[in-house]
C-alpha cells in the first residue's frame, strides 16, 4: 500500500521493551525511551525496510515483533510477526542472546501467536550480511485493504 505508515516495536536482546518499566531483566529505561521502535512510510512500490536487531524474549511469549499499519488517519492492521522456532534457537546460541537461554515459549505454545504459518505472520528468515556484519534478513508480505471512505 503506497504511502502507508508501518510502525514496529520489539524487545531488545534482554527481552526489555522501551517506553515503560516492566521490571524484567533488561535495562528498564522507562517512559521517554524509544529504542527498537520506529515508523517507515511505504514507497510507491508499497515496500518498507527496517534495520533492527533480532528481538529477545520474555516469559510466556515466543519471539515476535509488533506491527501496526496506518493508512491516512486509520489503523488498518495491528498484528505481531513471528520467527521460525528452529531459526530462533540458532540465534539464541550466539552472543548476546545465549546469556538469556532459549525462549520458554514456542510459537505453538504462545496464546497470541495462533498459527503463524497459516495466518501469514511467520517471517521468512535467512542468515545475511548486514552493514554491521553477520545478521538475519527477514521478509514478509502483508496484505491489507484500503478502508472505505
Amino acid at each position: 500500500m503506497p504511502g502507508a505508515k508501518v510502525e514496529i516495536w520489539h524487545t531488545d536482546a534482554t527481552g526489555d521493551y522501551s517506553a515503560f518499566i516492566d521490571d524484567r531483566r533488561g535495562k528498564d529505561k522507562g517512559p521517554g525511551s524509544r529504542f527498537l521502535r520506529g515508523t517507515q512510510t511505504a514507497g510507491p512500490d508499497g515496500i518498507v525496510e527496517f534495520h533492527t536487531i533480532y528481538p529477545g524474549w520474555y516469559p510466556g511469549r515466543s519471539v515476535h515483533i509488533h506491527v501496526r499499519i496506518h493508512h491516512d488517519t486509520t489503523t488498518v492492521l495491528t498484528s505481531q510477526l513471528f520467527f521460525d522456532d528452529a531459526y530462533t534457537k540458532s540465534v539464541f546460541r550466539t552472543a548476546p542472546y545465549a546469556e538469556f537461554g532459549n525462549p520458554d515459549t514456542t510459537n505453538a505454545q504462545d496464546s497470541f501467536a495462533g498459527d503463524p504459518t497459516s495466518e501469514g505472520t511467520l517471517l521468512t528468515t535467512r542468515p545475511a550480511r548486514t552493514r554491521r556484519g553477520h545478521g538475519t534478513l527477514a521478509l514478509i508480505n502483508v496484505s491489507v485493504g484500503i478502508p472505505p471512505r
